[in-house]
């Protein structure tokens, strides 16, 4: 049962992978009543090449016509690739914009941190400089 399902997965899979892909444009064959030289040797029937003609001229008409539909799923395909790359690199560029500004609120918030930091380490300083100053000169004056 997996085994099954499994192949109706791969195969839809590989139906949605070629979905997009450009069809296989055959193209026309010359008449049978020419060769590269020209008309072939002898007088052909003309209506018969008349008929051969103007299937060329048909099978040419639809071939050019695939081949315009491929390369108008091409240029569909290359404008969106082309707008989800400008997408992505908006997105990159708004990414990086904010990050720089993180970046720069981290540095201010460092140097406001070391601001402080020295702000603390000196005010703790004095103040148990003055504690010392206070407990020494209480202790000299009352014997202690």
């Amino acid at each position: 049962m997996f085994h099954r399902s499994g192949r109706i997965l791969i195969l839809v899979v590989a139906a949605m992978l070629f979905a997009n892909t450009a069809i296989a444009c055959a193209s026309p064959e010359i008449p049978s009543c020419f060769s590269s030289a020209g008309l072939v040797s002898g007088r052909p029937d003309y209506n018969f090449c008349r008929g051969q003609i103007q299937t060329y001229q048909d099978q040419g008409k639809n071939y050019i016509q695939c081949l315009q539909n491929d390369l108008n799923r091409s240029a569909e395909e290359t404008n969106r690739i082309a707008q989800n790359y400008e997408w992505k690199k908006n997105e990159y560029e708004t990414a990086m914009r904010n990050l720089n500004q993180a970046v720069n609120r981290l540095n201010q918030a460092n140097a406001e941190y070391r601001r402080q930091q020295q702000i603390y380490e000196s005010a703790s300083q004095a103040i148990q400089q003055n504690l010392n100053a206070i407990v020494n000169n209480f202790n000299q004056m009352f014997g202690g």
